[in-house]
């Protein structure tokens, strides 16, 4: 983790839904804010279902 710099974060976001396609719509666009945010630079993004 990045705990020791304040300049760092991790972030992540966890779905619940049985709707596959509404969680792939929805998590494009928690990435579309993200991307869209000025101040944040990403540097990975991974995504995993479960």
């Amino acid at each position: 983790g990045y705990h020791d710099k304040w300049q760092r974060a991790l972030i992540a976001v966890c779905m619940i839904n049985g709707d596959k396609h509404k969680l792939e719509v929805d998590m494009a666009r928690v990435r579309q804010l993200c991307e869209e945010a000025p101040r944040i630079e990403i540097v990975d993004i991974g995504q995993e279902w479960l």
